[in-house]
């Protein structure tokens, strides 16, 4: 059963309306922006997933709200000025009316934790860049699998209280929590109910 929470935990998406992150160079020193502003800052990932065109965080903060969040996204796109092959100016404006599009939902359930876990890692699934989240290196989907191969990941990613939030043990959580992955992946990653009345969210047009 989901328990209520009161954490300041959100949901955050980018979307661009050009590739920003297409190269594999601009993903990894965003991730590794990330990490450079959470030794500096109070929050913590709990699940991310960079694309060409879009991220995806579910993201707890220790107090704010969007503002907090968008400061946090910008700083991240500070750190990477002089690195990668985009330009400096294009990364300016991806908050801006016309390039990007910044969308926030409060979560407050664990039950929604989870579906917004699982929907997040099977996203480059739903838009065909992997067959299996496994594959994609550019999600937090590694920190969960619970296996003794570390993610490159591990010390961006707060799976340890996620899995604490669920109120099990660790490797009963973890299994439960891959076991809704899967099935979702069977139903083609749907929705969650608490992200329904966020706009633009629609499934890719892929044939």
């Amino acid at each position: 059963m989901s328990q209520i929470i009161n954490r300041h935990i959100y949901y955050t998406r980018l979307t661009f309306s050009s590739y920003l992150f297409a190269d594999e160079c601009e993903k990894y020193f965003l991730l590794k922006g990330m990490e450079q502003v959470r030794s500096l800052r109070d929050f913590q990932i709990y699940a991310f997933c960079v694309m060409d065109d879009m991220i995806h965080f579910l993201i707890k903060i220790g107090s704010g709200g969007p503002d907090e969040i968008r400061g946090i996204l910008k700083e991240c796109l500070a750190t990477m000025e002089g690195r990668g092959p985009q330009p400096p100016e294009e990364r300016r404006e991806i908050f801006s009316a016309q390039q990007g599009r910044f969308f926030i939902q409060e979560i407050r359930t664990t039950g929604d934790i989870v579906e917004l876990i699982r929907y997040i890692h099977l996203l480059p699934v739903e838009y065909k860049y992997v067959q299996h989240p496994t594959y994609y290196w550019w999600s937090s989907f590694s920190c969960y699998r619970g296996t003794e191969r570390k993610s490159p990941w591990e010390s961006l990613v707060s799976d340890d209280e996620v899995m604490n939030a669920l109120s099990e043990k660790d490797v009963q959580a973890r299994m439960r929590l891959l076991q809704r992955h899967r099935e979702a992946e069977e139903k083609g990653n749907p929705l969650p109910e608490c992200l329904k009345a966020l706009p633009g969210l629609r499934k890719p047009d892929i044939a």
